[in-house]
C-alpha cells in the first residue's frame, strides 16, 4: 500500500476529512451509517467492508460538501473583496511543478478549512435533530468560534493562493488591453 504523500495528503484534508464529519453527523439519523462506523462484524472487530463504505461515503459526502462551499463560501469569499485574479495559463506548462506546490501549500488548505466549515454544520444540525432539541449553549458557543475561525483561515488561505498563482502566472491581459497597445 502506498504511503500518504503530499499529493494525497491534499485529497484526504479537502475531501475525506470533511466528508467523515458529515458522515459522523448523518450516523445520528441512520442506523446504517452508524453500523458502518460502529464496531461492525458479530465479534465485535471491524470489516473490511465497513471500511469501504465509509471510505467511498467520506469521499462522497466531501464531494457534496465541495460543492456547497463553491456555492456559499465562495461566493461569500468573493463578494466580499476576495477577488479571484484572472491567471495567464499560457504560462502553467513551464512552471506546472510550481503551480501544483501552491495549490498543495495554500488551495488545499483553502479548501480543507471551507469544507470543514459546512461539514461541521451539516454534523451540527444532524446531532441536534437526532437530540430533538437546541443542546447546550457550550456546544452552540464551541460551534460559532470554530466556524469563525475556519472562515478566516479559509480567506487568507484563499487570499494566499490567489496572489501566490497571479505571481506566479501573471494575469491574463483582457482582450481589450490587446488593443489599447
Amino acid at each position: 500500500m502506498r504511503e500518504l504523500s503530499d499529493k494525497n495528503f491534499g485529497i484526504a484534508i479537502a475531501y475525506l476529512i470533511p466528508g467523515f464529519v458529515v458522515l459522523w453527523g448523518a450516523s445520528y439519523l441512520s442506523p446504517t451509517i452508524s453500523g458502518w462506523l460502529g464496531p461492525g462484524g458479530s465479534g465485535g472487530e471491524p470489516t473490511i467492508g465497513a471500511f469501504l463504505y465509509v471510505l467511498l461515503g467520506s469521499l462522497a459526502a466531501g464531494l457534496m460538501v465541495s460543492a456547497l462551499r463553491w456555492a456559499t463560501i465562495d461566493t461569500l469569499h468573493h463578494r466580499t473583496g476576495v477577488k479571484p485574479p484572472s491567471l495567464d495559463f499560457s504560462k502553467l506548462q513551464e512552471k506546472l511543478d510550481a503551480f501544483v506546490l501552491v495549490v498543495e501549500a495554500y488551495y488545499r488548505f483553502y479548501q480543507y478549512y471551507s469544507n470543514m466549515a459546512v461539514a461541521i454544520l451539516i454534523a451540527g444540525a444532524c446531532r441536534l435533530d437526532a437530540l430533538g432539541n437546541l443542546g447546550s449553549f457550550r456546544v452552540w458557543m464551541t460551534s460559532l468560534v470554530a466556524e469563525a475561525v475556519l472562515l478566516a483561515g479559509s480567506r487568507d488561505a484563499l487570499i494566499r493562493y490567489y496572489d501566490r498563482a497571479k505571481t506566479l502566472l501573471g494575469e491574463r491581459r483582457s482582450e481589450t488591453a490587446a488593443y489599447d497597445d
